[in-house]
């Protein structure tokens, strides 16, 4: 959009004195440190990503290999693609007056087999911070996209698209340079994937852990402190323990995740041995490991427990039924009489008559029909009405047996009309 007020025309203005040239410094930096160095294997060769040159796959080690024609060490991405493409941002920082500007850069990275690889930049957009504000200058975006259309423009973005003008940069570039009241709290140089938007709040509230973080450099503890401060806070003795050690965790939000499972298993978080491991990942997975081994305990603990309680209630409310059975040659038909027996007409029939409680239904009579001694159906009578609700057996179907179930259970439906009378005189 055109500038209209004073404040965008100043803006605009400012924007023409930023530094000129910056985008073969990114490229450069892209080059140096940020493209990431893939070879590409098909198998039996892989291919360079940096010179497009073709080599046997035998050296490659753990995914590893050195390029045999530009020295370049690759990691190994196993496709039998052609082509490869990536793409992110580099922030370059600089102050103007009043105002921090940061400067995104999109680069695109692209692999091809046979051919050196190419980089391409773009400025796209300069954030205008103050203390408690930022302005936009930039590219349009297409539907929520990265913003790489049109010219740079002053820009008032609505809700939807403001995500895609405060992107998260790879890097900074060390030559950014930020206002004295940034630099005496840290800012200086590269400080890793950070929004300077998120930063600058911290820094502004005169959070001395966030300050401390990014001076000692802990780019992903820093993360998790912009995203969730209070975690931070909680487990500060141990962060400090990892800032005296150097540990740098390569993800911040599975270190804090790792450090909840020592402190619930009762390990000691001022302790090096247990708060800097060297290999995070598998400490990690061992403790989650650990840790549902642990839950699957208690459940069981928790699931003995309930059963008893239900056992017992159920006992309270049907035993009165108990002592029924009906006969028929080799059929024979009488209540379930615990929650065991519940579980084993499940396990049989494969259906859901424990796992949906059927046992707690207050106006339902569950029974077991069974000829010869085994299971061949699960019934469910209604007090109420004296009727057969449902007769099932393997896999919820009807068994052979169902008509003689059915005619046996009706002929006797008068028992249980009984017992039911019987229990009201009583009560």
């Amino acid at each position: 959009m055109k500038p209209r007020t004073k404040l965008q025309h100043k803006l605009v203005e400012y924007s023409n004195w930023l530094t000129p040239g910056v985008e073969k410094k990114i490229l450069q930096y892209a080059y140096s440190n940020c493209n990431s160095k893939y070879g590409f294997s098909t198998g039996k060769t892989y291919w360079c990503g940096l010179c497009g040159d073709t080599h046997s796959a035998k050296e490659i080690v753990s995914n590893e290999v050195t390029c045999i024609s530009c020295d370049s060490e690759l990691h190994i991405i196993e496709t039998k693609k052609r082509k490869f493409y990536e793409s992110y941002y580099i922030a370059f920082a600089e102050d103007m007056f009043e105002y921090q500007v940061i400067r995104y850069f999109y680069v695109t990275t692209n692999y091809r087999k046979g051919e050196s690889w190419k980089t391409n930049v773009l400025e796209c957009i300069q954030q205008f911070h103050t203390n408690h504000d930022f302005y936009l200058i930039g590219r349009l975006t297409q539907g929520h996209g990265d913003p790489l259309y049109g010219q740079m423009e002053f820009r008032n973005p609505s809700y939807y698209s403001q995500f895609a003008y405060n992107p998260w940069p790879s890097a900074y570039h060390p030559d950014s340079t930020f206002l004295p009241e940034y630099q005496k709290k840290g800012c200086v140089g590269d400080f890793g994937n950070v929004r300077f938007y998120d930063l600058k709040k911290h820094l502004n509230w005169d959070c001395p852990k966030t300050e401390t973080l990014l001076k000692a450099k802990a780019t992903e503890l820093l993360k998790v402190a912009l995203r969730d401060s209070n975690k931070i806070a909680r487990y500060w003795d141990t962060v400090k323990i990892c800032l005296r050690n150097n540990y740098q965790p390569h993800d911040g939000g599975m270190y804090i995740d790792y450090v909840e499972l020592l402190e619930r298993f009762g390990k000691d978080l001022r302790n090096s041995k247990y708060v800097c491991p060297a290999n995070l990942k598998e400490e990690h997975d061992r403790y989650v490991k650990k840790a549902k081994l642990h839950q699957k305990k208690i459940d069981l603990k928790n699931q003995i427990r309930q059963k008893a309680i239900d056992d017992e209630a159920y006992q309270k409310a049907k035993s009165i039924y108990f002592d029924l059975i009906f006969r028929s040659n080799n059929l024979v038909i009488e209540p379930l009489k615990s929650i065991d027996d519940f579980i084993k007409e499940s396990e049989v029939h494969k259906h859901c008559v424990y796992s949906n409680k059927y046992y707690n239904k207050q106006n339902s009579l569950i029974l077991s029909a069974k000829v010869n001694n085994q299971r061949v159906e699960t019934i469910e009578i209604d007090i109420e009405q004296l009727e057969v609700i449902q007769s099932r057996g393997l896999q919820n179907q009807a068994s052979k047996f169902n008509k003689q179930i059915l005619e046996l259970l009706n002929n006797n439906l008068h028992q249980i009309a009984q017992v039911k009378n019987n229990l009201s005189q009583t009560a």
